[in-house]
């Protein structure tokens, strides 16, 4: 019987603390008699929130204050949202789950409720995403970007009050957040790909806590964390992050996985996009064989230009 009370790990934005008690809530429901108390913490992501993320120097911006805290035992596990993780994480720590994902695409929310086609060609939008500006790029030369950062309910004031035409923002935030009824379009992965993890809940721990270990996997999703590690190894082979603009999903199918790739210049100019297929059980071979792939194309000549002394 689990007899103390675990420390939860999390950044004290209104979606965090709403994923951090989702995590709670279920991990209490598996394990009766569990005590779960969370610990809020700042991150250097959430204290800078006017530059734009690829500014900051640090992939890890979202998670380095909170692996402090793992690392002194100050908690027991962190809840992160997954596309806020790095491709690679320190090897004091895992990635010890991932909950069943929520729809990982992007939406639009737009005055006149208006539709990606029904947009003004010079229409201006915000988002603080390279991967979302490149990609919206590609599919209209003329769209005009604002730089905008922040929590959703930030976001959706700084909307409320501009002059923009639209926002982009990930469609499990605004549903988390009960902010549905703003939405005006979902983004087809066609024309608009995930970034990697998007829409998923990780959980955090150290590496060699099997105590921990054990209690978490009580709530993993089998086929979540399948597409997320090939997501997230196709990043770690592209070398991508914040600083470039790429997108992946995973998605199993039956007994294959499903990856679907992305890199692109930051004028849309140059966009690249593949498919694999591997066995669902090989997921980082699929992440694997698509970074290869791409990186023998032109993904390379793309990369080249984003590659920081």
């Amino acid at each position: 019987m689990l007899k103390r009370t675990y420390k939860l790990g999390t950044r004290g934005s209104k979606l965090a603390l709403w994923q951090a008690y989702w995590v709670k809530e279920r991990l209490v429901n598996r394990n009766p008699g569990l005590s779960i108390e969370l610990v809020k913490i700042t991150t250097t992501g959430d204290r800078e929130q006017t530059r734009p993320l690829d500014q900051l120097g640090d992939t890890g911006v979202f998670i380095k204050e909170i692996e402090r805290s793992l690392r002194k035992g100050e908690i027991d596990f962190a809840v992160h949202s997954a596309k806020d993780l790095p491709s690679e994480i320190h090897e004091d720590f895992d990635l010890m789950a991932f909950t069943e994902r929520e729809d990982p695409r992007d939406v639009l929310l737009a005055q006149n409720g208006w539709t990606l086609k029904e947009l003004p060609p010079k229409a201006c939008l915000a988002t603080g995403s390279l991967r979302r500006k490149a990609q919206l790029l590609a599919y209209g030369p003329e769209f005009q970007f604002k730089n905008l950062r922040g929590n959703i309910d930030t976001r959706l004031r700084k909307y409320q009050e501009s002059d923009w035409d639209g926002i982009v923002v990930a469609w499990a935030g605004i549903k988390r957040m009960g902010y549905r009824s703003y939405v005006t379009e979902f983004l087809p992965p066609e024309i608009c790909l995930p970034a990697v993890g998007q829409g998923a809940i990780a959980i955090e721990g150290r590496r060699h806590d099997r105590e921990v270990r054990q209690l978490v996997r009580s709530i993993a999703h089998p086929e979540t964390e399948g597409a997320l590690r090939a997501e997230r190894e196709f990043l770690r082979q592209i070398e991508g992050g914040c600083h470039v603009p790429v997108g992946a999903l995973g998605q199993v199918v039956g007994n294959q996985i499903i990856l679907t790739g992305m890199v692109a210049s930051l004028d849309g100019r140059k966009i690249l996009r593949e498919k694999v297929v591997a066995h669902v059980e090989e997921p980082e071979k699929a992440g694997e064989i698509l970074a290869q792939k791409m990186l023998q194309q032109s993904a390379r000549e793309i990369l080249k230009g984003y590659k920081r002394n």
